[in-house]
């Protein structure tokens, strides 16, 4: 069986890799349509967490720390797009998170586990 999702013919039994950070602003609008997208379509999401704060500090990008203005339109942003998928959004969210690490390394026992979605959703 073959679905069409955003203009791209896939597979009903097709898995994607969905890479995603515990506690990025994007990924809380990534996450919370993805059950919906796997209802739809039959398409599944295999769960990878990642560190990109991590990666990001190694590279010396802090992106909000001295940039208000970025900062700004980000928080923007995100309303602008909840308010698109119908997502209730707070804003501005803590952020960054304050045990973002813990909370990574969670989600990546909740893969083995078998439970990451619901901890993340």
């Amino acid at each position: 069986m073959r679905n069409v999702v955003l203009g791209v013919t896939m597979w009903a039994n097709d898995t994607i890799d969905f890479w995603f950070t515990v506690g990025s602003t994007y990924t809380y609008l990534t996450v919370s349509r993805l059950n919906e997208i796997e209802t739809a379509s039959g398409i599944r999401f295999r769960w990878r967490p990642f560190n990109a704060r991590a990666i990001m500090q190694e590279m010396n990008n802090v992106p909000f720390a001295t940039k208000p203005i970025k900062l700004a339109y980000m928080w923007r942003d995100v309303e602008r797009r909840a308010l698109k998928y119908g997502l209730p959004l707070s804003v501005p969210a803590p952020y960054p998170l304050k045990n973002f690490d813990l909370a990574s390394r969670v989600a990546v026992l909740g893969v083995l586990e078998g439970w990451c979605p619901d901890y993340a959703s």
